[in-house]
């Protein structure tokens, strides 16, 4: 089982998730499934899970922790990298989203670019994970780290680069 959970998470009421999931690209694909492809494709070690938010604002479980919908400040859609090992505990701290980290229970904007362009979020997921298909995740300095060996260290790399120096 790999060690990173990429996540999608959408909302049927809102028009940019809608259309993420719904229209047909150049590549002859949805945005979602173009980026999908795209991962499965460069990363067959990854975990893919799509969390949804329905017009009722029921949320799908499928695997995925309460936890992540408590999740405060998220925004629609949006795209995660966690840990799974700490994900699938319900431990939300320490995951990156495009945009921003994980830091307890909130999402924290960092000012870095959010995009519903499936290679610009293909892209995010390239800087994070390095041209490796196993279980590293790329810091600033570009370095491999593998998170079996830093089991107890969050991986968002802007986070991340602050721990290691203090």
């Amino acid at each position: 089982m790999s060690n990173i959970t990429f996540i999608t998470l959408t909302s049927d009421n809102y028009g940019h998730c809608v259309k993420f999931k719904s229209t047909i690209r150049p590549s002859g694909q949805t945005g979602m499934n173009e980026l999908l492809s795209s991962i499965r494709k460069k990363y067959p070690n990854v975990v893919i899970k799509m969390a949804n938010i329905d017009q009722t604002g029921n949320y799908n479980l499928n695997g995925i922790p309460t936890e992540f919908y408590n999740l405060s400040d998220q925004w629609y859609p949006s795209f995660y990298l966690f840990d799974s090992n700490k994900f699938n505990s319900g431990v939300m701290d320490g995951g990156l989203v495009m945009g921003g980290y994980v830091s307890g229970n909130n999402v924290v904007l960092d000012g870095t670019k959010r995009s519903t362009d499936p290679k610009i979020i293909f892209s995010w997921v390239e800087s994070k994970l390095g041209n490796n298909t196993t279980n590293n995740v790329t810091n600033n300095n570009n370095t491999m780290i593998n998170t079996n060996h830093y089991s107890n260290t969050p991986i968002y790399a802007q986070y991340e680069q602050r721990l290691y120096n203090m």
